[in-house]
């Protein structure tokens, strides 16, 4: 259903809508749902660039669609991208304590993180986890 709701939201708004942006994320939000978490690491390489392009870094969305994508690579326990994850977060975390403050959806970003650190310092110890963030 989602991908249809994607597809119908290009067709009609194109690539550079809100509404495109905010399928985009919803879309992605549905793998991550169903532990497809390889699909919503694809869609969001994709999207997450275009948002900052047209939108920039500090857009409602954008800090949504790299929320998620980290989200993505945290959860999925076949990748080791534990320091990727805690790069975006922490990036995430401030920039929506700046544009919403300590809004719910804020405080949920920062308890995320704070597992995501927990997890990364228990990787550290066992001496895994890199990659670049995005």
């Amino acid at each position: 259903m989602f991908a249809h709701v994607f597809e119908r939201t290009r067709a009609v708004h194109g690539n550079e809508a809100e509404e495109t942006f905010l399928a985009a994320f919803n879309y992605a939000d549905s793998f991550i749902s169903k532990k497809e978490f390889a699909a919503a690491v694809s869609l969001l390489r994709e999207w997450i660039p275009r948002a900052v392009e047209v939108f920039g870094p500090d857009f409602e969305y954008t800090p949504d669609l790299r929320l998620a994508y980290a989200r993505a690579i945290f959860e999925d326990t076949r990748t080791q991208n534990l320091i990727e994850a805690l790069v975006i977060l922490e990036d995430v975390v401030t920039r929506m304590q700046r544009i919403y403050g300590f809004y719910p959806y804020t405080r949920e970003a920062q308890a995320f993180l704070e597992c995501a650190r927990m997890r990364g310092e228990d990787a550290d110890a066992a001496g895994v986890g890199s990659s670049k963030a995005l």
